[in-house]
């Protein structure tokens, strides 16, 4: 094990929390408060790589990478910023909102946090809270379940490949609301009236899938980004932005 000592400097009566993963196992945390001088220590840490994170109320979350080496005493310092929150619109080249887009946030350069998604509401925002200072972007999600059948021409497809990317990328600073705003990219939106016998019925769910799918129906409700949805009182159901493409609709009443 070794005696190697090492103190964490992350301000205020703040948390820190220091793990390292054994080869395939879980990682084995440690948990610890700074002092009044905003110090805390680790002993007998093994050599290798160590992850630090440091929490504080109304600061930003903080993680940094340690290399340790055995029988060394060693001082690091962590910083801690305001945080800050992202509040973000999204539109259509009309600049209509656009409910039930997936959209994330990630960090640019070496020291990020990784990617944090969200789906807007039905006022077409997304807010990401807790957020350090540094370069950010917001992108369409990559992992958004496709979509409804689409009538238009054949060239469709090759003109929204030609369209420039609709990244937002934009500087955030410590402490601040940063309003941001992206044009999704050509989406379509299914509107379904179902009915029974030419009355429209509630509480009816309807599914969007591959022509080739026969698993039946998956999970429903308000599941973000999934291309499911119920019927209102007067039978209708709005499914979110999809991709266009050929797919199959499926409805299936709760007692039928």
């Amino acid at each position: 094990q070794g005696s190697a000592q090492t103190e964490l400097m992350i301000g205020g009566d703040s948390g820190g929390r220091i793990m390292r993963s054994y080869g395939g196992s879980a990682p084995q945390p440690r948990h610890t408060k700074t002092n009044e001088l905003g110090q805390a220590y680790f002993y007998g840490l093994t050599s290798g790589e160590w992850k630090v994170k440091a929490n504080l109320k109304t600061f930003a979350s903080a993680n940094q990478n340690l290399q340790v080496k055995e029988d060394v005493e060693q001082l690091e310092t962590i910083v801690l910023y305001p945080a800050s929150k992202v509040r973000l619109t999204a539109v259509d080249a009309t600049g209509q909102i656009v409910a039930g887009a997936r959209v994330v946030l990630s960090q640019e350069g070496e020291n990020n946090f990784g990617s944090r998604s969200a789906v807007t509401d039905p006022w077409g925002l997304a807010v990401w809270s807790g957020q350090a200072p540094g370069q950010y972007r917001i992108s369409e999600s990559e992992n958004e379940m496709g979509g409804m059948i689409f009538f238009g021409g054949e060239d469709d497809e090759e003109e929204e490949a030609a369209q420039p990317a609709n990244d937002v990328v934009f500087d955030l600073e410590a402490g601040v609301l940063s309003e941001q705003k992206i044009m999704m990219a050509a989406k379509a939106v299914a509107s379904v009236l179902v009915t029974r016998l030419g009355t429209p019925v509630a509480a009816v769910n309807v599914e969007l899938a591959s022509p080739n799918d026969n698993s039946g129906f998956g999970y429903f409700g308000d599941m973000g980004g999934s291309t499911s949805g119920t019927t209102n009182a007067q039978g209708m159901a709005t499914l979110p932005p999809c991709d266009a493409g050929e797919y199959t609709l499926k409805a299936r009443a709760t007692s039928t």
